[in-house]
């Protein structure tokens, strides 16, 4: 077997890292805790003809799909934490993938206040990284838009 550089790439080494991105085809339902509010997404259909509907109303697919990408933009852009914070409190904003295999336990992604424009990343009970602040404003945005109707940025 040839010793190739990319065996040997951490997470950390990469220049952007996403922390949860799970192919939405295998997602049943995402919920969303933010904002004084929680949100629960049911989604079918195969990666080519996602549906989604939030409180039993069809939404419109493309924004859906827009959506959903921003969610699984999250990313951490700088170094990992030398040790991990001491989290309490509710979160800003809670991320909930339920997947349809039964068998596969739920990802979830909390982000929380830390110093400096940044979040504390929470993956799954696990915090070893920071990411941009202005994730937050962005979801809101969008969260508000998908549920009337409008449309929404997804660069953050």
């Amino acid at each position: 077997i040839l010793d190739l550089s990319f065996l040997h790439v951490e997470y950390q080494d990469f220049v952007l890292r996403w922390f949860l991105s799970p192919f939405i085809s295998d997602v049943q339902a995402v919920e969303v805790s933010a904002f004084g509010r929680d949100y629960r997404f049911e989604v079918e259909g195969d990666a080519r003809n996602v549906a989604a509907s939030y409180e039993g109303q069809p939404l419109d697919s493309t924004r859906f799909r827009a959506f959903y990408n921003l969610l699984v933009s999250a990313a951490c852009d700088g170094a990992a934490l030398e040790e991990a914070p001491q989290l309490s409190g509710e979160a800003e904003l809670t991320i909930r993938y339920i997947y349809r295999n039964r068998e596969k336990d739920d990802d979830v992604l909390a982000l929380y206040t830390a110093p400096r424009r940044r979040l504390y990343v929470q993956v799954n009970g696990v915090c070893e990284f920071t990411m941009r602040q202005n994730f937050l404003p962005v979801v809101e945005e969008a969260l508000q838009a998908l549920t009337t109707g409008r449309t929404f940025k997804t660069e953050w």
